[in-house]
Formats: structure tokens, sequence, C-alpha cells
């Protein structure tokens, strides 16, 4: 039987999931949004997954009109998505011009390899100076502890162990501490993936240099479609402007930038059609 309301006891308890954690999932639960897709069957689309409207947030897709005229639409244009209404008014823009717009953007970065790659070893050096796997590793320790401390301290207070005026200020010092420390797990976290992501990008960027020599403008699909991958982030797309996000900034070079405008690419101002 439950006990009356005026009986009931209320206590401060630790959130299960931290805030820096819960602001982290909601992050990347927002950049899912943002770049979810739909799958293509058939027509393969060279910055398919890359493509983020900057209107809406929503991702663009590639689609065709009868086989012919293929272009890059985005998904808050499309009413079927959302009731019969519109989400956004963002402009079609043509594959063609679109895809050689980025890759010409691509291939401005990779005119000086050996300084590209000279730019992002320096990068790497600065950041594995800390041995950030060791330092994340004894956080997470730390963290641990700090979890069985305020469990502890919650069943010691329920059990009648301690008085509120000694549990709260004790369970308040517990979260903060808590709190700073995966903050600093965090920032650790992200470094160590920083080094991963540096280390596949110097590997491929020699690859990269070789094929420099012989012409990026010769590469196929599929080598196009790779190199985008690997050094592109994310392709923020306005009516007038294209912003290119490569993965990690290569440094103060001016010509290499995290964020690559690209003005004046071309995109037309016809209704999206309903059925690709």
């Amino acid at each position: 039987m439950l006990a009356p309301p005026e009986r009931h006891i209320g206590i401060v308890v630790p959130a299960i999931v931290g805030e820096d954690l819960f602001a982290s999932v909601a992050e990347q639960l927002e950049e899912n949004r943002r770049r979810s897709r739909e799958r293509l069957a058939g027509v393969q689309y060279l910055l398919r997954g890359l493509l983020v409207c900057q209107k809406c947030g929503y991702g663009f897709t590639g689609h065709h009109h009868r086989g012919q005229w293929r272009y890059y639409r985005c998904c808050g244009t499309d009413r079927s998505r959302f009731h019969g209404a519109f989400r956004c008014d963002a402009r079609l823009v043509a594959t063609e011009l679109l895809d050689e717009a980025v890759w010409t953007e691509v291939c401005r970065l990779l005119d000086d390899p050996a300084q590209v790659i000279a730019e992002y070893q320096q990068r790497l050096d600065a950041v594995q100076a800390t041995p950030h796997r060791l330092e994340l590793e004894a956080l997470n320790r730390q963290l641990a502890k700090a979890h069985r401390a305020t469990e502890r301290l919650i069943d010691s207070y329920t059990e009648g162990l301690i008085e509120k005026s000694e549990f709260e200020p004790r369970l308040t010092a517990l979260r903060r501490r808590t709190a700073r420390l995966e903050a600093e797990a965090k920032a650790h976290q992200e470094a160590d993936d920083q080094v991963r992501s540096l280390h596949l990008i110097i590997g491929k960027l020699d690859l990269f240099a070789a094929m420099v020599r012989e012409r990026l403008g010769a590469a196929d699909w599929a080598t196009k479609r790779d190199i985008i991958c690997t050094l592109v982030k994310r392709i923020e797309v306005a009516d007038d402007v294209v912003r290119v996000i490569f993965r990690v900034d290569p440094g103060t070079s001016g010509s290499l930038g995290t964020g690559q405008t690209l003005h004046h690419c071309p995109t037309r101002r016809d209704p999206a059609p309903d059925v690709a």
C-alpha cells in the first residue's frame, strides 16, 4: 500500500545521464537528423550523404527526372514526408554543376599535397604529445568510482544512516566532480578521435599525392568518391552559396581553411517535382 503524499520524502538524486553526455548524444542525434538520407537505387550520386541544407538543416538527396536531368533536392521540400506540407523552399541543384564545383575545391586543397601532408602531420604531432588514451582510461576509472560513491551515498540516505543536511551537500559535491570528470573525458575522447582521423587522412593523402602527379582530373567516379569522403565532413548548401567543410582543419594556410565557400553554383527555382 502506498503511503499518503504528506508522508512522502523527497530527495535529490543524480541524473542517470550526465549533462555533458546528454548534450553530446543530443548533438549526435541532430547530426543524424541533418544527414539522414534515403536509400538510393540504381543511380549513384557523388555527394550522397554529405549535403546539408543551410535553410532547414535537412539533407539533400539525389533524384532524376524521367531518367534524364539529375539534381539534388532538400528533403524539406518533399511534402510527402511532412503530411503534404513543405518544410523548406530550397532550390534544386543540378548534380553535374555541384559535383564539379566540390571536386574542383577538393583538387585545390590537393594542389600542393606535400604541404597539406606536412600541415596534417604537424597537427597530429601536437595532438599526440599528450597521451589521451591513457588519460581517458584513468578518467573513466575515476568516473566509475564517483558513480559508485554517489550510489552508496543515496543508499545511506534512504536507509536513514545520514541526515538530509549532510546528504545534500555531499551529493552536490559528487555531482560536480562527476560533471568535471565527464567534461575532461569528453575532451580526451575527441582528441583521441582526432588522432585516428588524422592517421586516416595522412595515410590516404600519401596515395592522393601520387595521383596528383598523374592528374586528379583523370580520376574515375569511385576514386573521386573515396577522396571526397576522406577529406570532406559535410557540404552546406544555400541558394547561391555552397560551403565545403573539411574533416580536419589543415592549419593556418589561407587557401586551406576548414570551410571553403563556392559562390555562384547555379541552382533552379523550379518547384521540386513530387516524383523523382
